[in-house]
């Protein structure tokens, strides 16, 4: 498995799909960084306009960053990362299907089940990379926007405490992502049924909400609300984010086990 791991993160590092995935991101770092320091200096008054461009209050009050710390924060909070997950799913998983790479590692008899969870770690992994460096990256460009302040013992703990709880949330988004991937066999049916979840699953979750207000719970499937939830986790109850961290697991181990059920049964040496 470790081989395989190795392997994967090797072959993203030389087609530069991480450089790529970390620049796109940056870039994003950058432009929110721009638009906060001009909401924040009064340079645009944007109003409404600032809920549909992501300029929302760190940590849901109404503050906006006073400095480099609390930029990052924010950063993780504005829910775009999810976005860059799908870039490792389609290089990893759906390459195989694609390029016909897989058929060389089952000539092998390698255990499908083996190289399934592996790909999937290797997701994880590297979805758990571009997020410290956008962090770090974040520093960088909240210097330069808002200036140095923040940085203590209790900042450090709470950001190391959300990139961990960022985890099950990556550990479902990309079972998710590899299980469209087993099913359709193609990726760009992956790419616009993973877009699409993420664009319209709020909507459709705060219509239920709406109908139904006990399954206020489902919020928390919405990549982007689970985002800000944990970018301020300590503002919220435990038993919020314990139940956040339950649900996104058993997303995780629903959606990997119906996608390694079909990779495995499925001739998959064919490719489209």
């Amino acid at each position: 498995m470790l081989n395989i791991i190795h392997s994967d993160i090797f072959r993203l590092r030389k087609n530069k799909t991480i450089l790529y995935a970390a620049i796109g991101a940056m870039a994003v770092v950058l432009l929110a960084g721009l638009l906060q320091f001009l909401v924040a200096n009064n340079i645009w008054d944007m109003g409404n306009e600032a809920v549909y461009l992501g300029i929302m209050p760190i940590a849901q009050n109404d503050q906006l960053p006073d400095n480099a710390a609390e930029f990052a924060l924010y950063f993780l909070g504005i829910g775009v990362l999810p976005f860059f997950v799908l870039i490792f799913i389609v290089a990893i998983i759906g390459a195989d299907y694609s390029h016909g790479t897989l058929q060389n590692t089952l000539a092998f008899e390698t255990n499908r089940r083996v190289v399934y969870i592996a790909k999937f770690v290797s997701g994880v992994l590297c979805s758990m990379f571009l997020t410290i460096a956008c962090i770090i990256f974040s520093w960088i460009a909240g210097l330069a926007l808002f200036g140095f302040g923040g940085f203590n013992w209790e900042y450090f703990e709470r950001l190391v405490y959300s990139i961990l709880l960022l985890l099950p949330v990556y550990m479902g988004l990309v079972g998710f992502g590899n299980c469209i991937v087993a099913v359709t066999r193609k990726t760009s049916a992956t790419i616009a049924v993973y877009l699409l979840s993420i664009v319209l699953l709020a909507t459709v979750i705060q219509s239920i909400t709406t109908v139904f207000p006990a399954s206020g719970w489902l919020a928390f499937l919405d990549p982007v609300t689970a985002c800000k939830t944990i970018s301020a986790y300590w503002l919220q109850s435990a038993g919020y984010t314990v139940l956040m961290i339950f649900i996104w697991l058993a997303f995780a181990a629903i959606t990997t086990i119906i996608g390694l059920l079909r990779y495995m049964k499925e001739d998959i040496t064919k490719t489209n």
